[in-house]
Protein backbone atom coordinates (compact mmCIF):
# COMPACT_ATOMS: atom_id res chain seq x y z
CA UNK A 1 0.00 0.00 0.00
CA UNK A 2 1.94 3.03 -1.14
CA UNK A 3 1.45 6.83 0.17
CA UNK A 4 -1.27 7.85 -2.30
CA UNK A 5 -3.54 5.54 -1.63
CA UNK A 6 -3.02 6.14 2.58
CA UNK A 7 -3.79 9.88 1.10
CA UNK A 8 -7.06 9.41 -0.98
CA UNK A 9 -8.57 7.48 1.54
CA UNK A 10 -7.32 9.80 4.53
CA UNK A 11 -9.00 12.80 2.04
CA UNK A 12 -12.35 10.51 2.02
CA UNK A 13 -12.01 10.01 5.71
CA UNK A 14 -11.79 13.92 6.61
CA UNK A 15 -13.38 15.33 3.00
CA UNK A 16 -11.51 18.31 1.37
CA UNK A 17 -12.40 21.19 3.39
CA UNK A 18 -10.74 19.85 6.72
CA UNK A 19 -7.23 20.39 6.69
CA UNK A 20 -6.46 18.82 9.72
CA UNK A 21 -7.89 15.75 12.49
CA UNK A 22 -8.04 15.69 15.98
CA UNK A 23 -6.36 12.61 17.62
CA UNK A 24 -10.12 10.61 17.98
CA UNK A 25 -10.10 11.38 14.56
CA UNK A 26 -6.83 9.75 13.34
CA UNK A 27 -7.99 7.10 15.98
CA UNK A 28 -11.33 6.72 13.80
CA UNK A 29 -9.60 6.75 10.46
CA UNK A 30 -6.94 4.27 11.75
CA UNK A 31 -9.42 1.83 12.75
CA UNK A 32 -11.89 2.32 9.72
CA UNK A 33 -11.18 3.49 6.26
CA UNK A 34 -7.34 2.69 6.39
CA UNK A 35 -7.37 -0.62 8.13
CA UNK A 36 -9.75 -1.62 5.64
CA UNK A 37 -7.82 -0.82 2.58
CA UNK A 38 -4.77 -2.00 3.85
CA UNK A 39 -6.20 -4.92 5.03
CA UNK A 40 -7.75 -5.30 1.19
CA UNK A 41 -4.10 -4.74 -0.04
CA UNK A 42 -2.27 -7.32 2.40
CA UNK A 43 -5.11 -9.98 2.39
CA UNK A 44 -5.37 -10.03 6.05
CA UNK A 45 -7.68 -9.17 8.77
CA UNK A 46 -9.21 -5.93 9.76
CA UNK A 47 -8.46 -6.63 13.45
CA UNK A 48 -4.47 -8.00 12.19
CA UNK A 49 -4.32 -4.47 9.98
CA UNK A 50 -5.01 -2.37 12.79
CA UNK A 51 -2.53 -4.09 14.58
CA UNK A 52 0.23 -3.85 12.27
CA UNK A 53 -0.45 -0.02 11.62
CA UNK A 54 -0.35 0.69 15.00
CA UNK A 55 2.79 -0.86 15.21
CA UNK A 56 3.89 0.99 12.07
CA UNK A 57 3.07 4.34 13.60
CA UNK A 58 4.77 3.20 17.46
CA UNK A 59 7.69 2.37 15.50
CA UNK A 60 7.96 5.30 13.03
CA UNK A 61 10.23 8.33 13.16
CA UNK A 62 9.44 11.91 11.24
CA UNK A 63 10.70 12.17 8.42
CA UNK A 64 12.56 15.46 7.56
CA UNK A 65 11.97 16.00 3.91
CA UNK A 66 14.89 19.25 2.65
CA UNK A 67 15.01 19.74 6.22
CA UNK A 68 18.60 22.16 6.60
CA UNK A 69 21.45 19.93 8.26
CA UNK A 70 23.67 21.62 10.62
CA UNK A 71 26.55 22.63 9.00
CA UNK A 72 29.83 20.42 10.65
CA UNK A 73 32.88 21.34 9.73
CA UNK A 74 35.90 24.02 11.05
CA UNK A 75 35.15 26.58 9.58
CA UNK A 76 31.68 26.87 11.32
CA UNK A 77 33.31 25.47 14.92
CA UNK A 78 36.05 28.39 14.20
CA UNK A 79 33.66 31.32 13.79
CA UNK A 80 31.29 30.22 16.73
CA UNK A 81 33.81 29.47 19.02
CA UNK A 82 33.48 32.09 21.65
CA UNK A 83 37.03 31.79 23.05
CA UNK A 84 38.17 33.88 20.35
CA UNK A 85 35.57 36.63 20.51
CA UNK A 86 36.95 40.04 21.15
CA UNK A 87 35.67 43.47 22.56
CA UNK A 88 32.03 44.14 24.01
CA UNK A 89 31.36 40.54 22.14
CA UNK A 90 33.40 38.73 24.67
CA UNK A 91 31.20 39.90 27.72
CA UNK A 92 28.27 38.64 26.02
CA UNK A 93 28.80 35.39 26.29
CA UNK A 94 30.04 33.09 29.00
CA UNK A 95 33.77 32.14 29.03
CA UNK A 96 33.02 28.51 30.08
CA UNK A 97 29.51 27.26 28.73
CA UNK A 98 29.73 29.20 25.86
CA UNK A 99 25.99 30.33 26.20
CA UNK A 100 24.83 33.80 25.53
CA UNK A 101 23.78 35.87 28.58
CA UNK A 102 21.46 37.41 26.97
CA UNK A 103 20.84 41.33 27.89
CA UNK A 104 22.67 40.48 30.55
CA UNK A 105 26.13 40.38 28.83
CA UNK A 106 25.85 43.69 27.77
CA UNK A 107 27.28 46.27 30.22
CA UNK A 108 25.70 50.01 29.23
CA UNK A 109 21.75 49.45 29.86
CA UNK A 110 19.24 52.82 30.74
CA UNK A 111 16.82 52.12 33.11
CA UNK A 112 14.15 53.14 31.52
CA UNK A 113 11.97 53.78 34.98
CA UNK A 114 10.08 57.18 36.26
CA UNK A 115 7.10 59.11 36.39
CA UNK A 116 6.48 59.82 32.79
CA UNK A 117 7.54 57.45 29.64
CA UNK A 118 10.26 59.83 28.44
CA UNK A 119 12.12 59.85 32.05
CA UNK A 120 14.91 57.98 31.67
CA UNK A 121 17.80 57.08 34.63
CA UNK A 122 15.70 57.58 37.57
CA UNK A 123 17.50 59.09 40.49
CA UNK A 124 20.71 60.34 38.36
CA UNK A 125 19.81 63.98 38.72
CA UNK A 126 21.75 64.17 42.02
CA UNK A 127 24.95 62.58 40.81
CA UNK A 128 25.51 65.25 37.90
CA UNK A 129 24.81 68.34 39.38
CA UNK A 130 26.83 68.28 43.20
Amino acid sequence: MDANRVDIQFRKHIGNAKKDVDYEGFVSFIEGALSEAYASAHKISKEEAIKQIKEKIAKGNPNLNNATQVAKNEDVDRLTDVAHYTGAHKERFDAETGKGKGIAGREELAENTGYVQGYKNKNTYDDKHK
